[in-house]
This record gives structure tokens, sequence and C-alpha cells, in this order.
């Protein structure tokens, strides 16, 4: 699991998207810069639909690893 400050430097964030899962209290307590921050909650994939590139790479920041199923399964 990486941390936020793994990603710090600039050079892979034209890359990829990175989409914040988590709760918004651990979003703002640090976060990856120019992340998209919208809980795992039902409209996640609507979110996802609006603000998201189908055609780019899309890395999830989650809690944990074990948020992963549920992440996909909102998407």
């Amino acid at each position: 699991m990486r941390t936020e400050h793994a990603f710090a430097g600039p050079a892979w964030f034209f890359v990829a998207q990175v989409f914040d899962v988590r709760d918004m209290m651990d979003f703002g307590a640090g976060h990856v810069p120019g992340s998209l921050n919208i809980g795992a909650r039902p409209e996640l994939s609507v979110w996802a639909g609006w603000l998201l590139d189908p055609e780019e790479p899309i890395h999830l920041v989650l809690h944990d690893d074990g948020d992963l199923p549920d992440a996909l399964r909102l998407l």
C-alpha cells in the first residue's frame, strides 16, 4: 500500500487520473495533489462517469486494500 506521499513527484500525474474513494475526512487529512475525491457511495459511478476520462488509466486511492472489491463494484 502506498501513502499519498508516494505520489509526490509530478511526472506520474500526467499519465493517469487519481480517484480517491476514501471518506472526506481521510481525504482532508492528506491526499494526492490533484486527485478527485468521491467516497465509495452508490453515486460513485455517476460521478466517475462525469469526471473521469475512460480512455486514460485510473489510479484508485483506498483506505486499505480490503476496500478494493467494493470500490470496483460501485464503479
